[in-house]
Formats: structure tokens, sequence, C-alpha cells
């Protein structure tokens, strides 16, 4: 089958073993996106990184970075 697709066998069970790691952090990405476009929208005016920033922290108790 690996020679099929052209993978590495390595390549593909590696790919297998970390792929419910990359559906969690995906969900938990899709998750935070929800938040930050929140508090981006709240009062109808756009906000900085810093005000978004406190805006999660105090409606929604996340403590998040400001890199993100």
């Amino acid at each position: 089958m690996c020679n099929v697709a052209k993978v590495s066998r390595s390549g593909y069970y590696a790919y297998k073993k970390h792929f419910a790691n990359r559906q969690a952090k995906d969900i938990d990405d899709a998750t935070e996106f929800m938040y930050i476009k929140a508090a981006y929208e709240y009062k109808g005016y756009k906000k900085g990184a810093k005000q978004i920033k406190m805006r999660l922290d105090r409606d929604f108790g996340i403590n998040m970075n400001l890199k993100k």
C-alpha cells in the first residue's frame, strides 16, 4: 500500500500515530477562533490584540497568548 501511495512506511505510521492529536488540536483551534471572533465583534467596533485579550479574559475567563 505504501508503494502505491509513494509514502515511506515510517512516514505512514508517524502520520497514523499523530492523527488523533492533530484532530483534537484542530477542534480546539476552531473553538478558540469562535471566542476570538466574539471578542473582536463585541460592541461593533474593531479592536486590537490587547483589547481582544482583555475581553477574552474578562468575559470568557480564557487566558490566551497575544500571538494567538
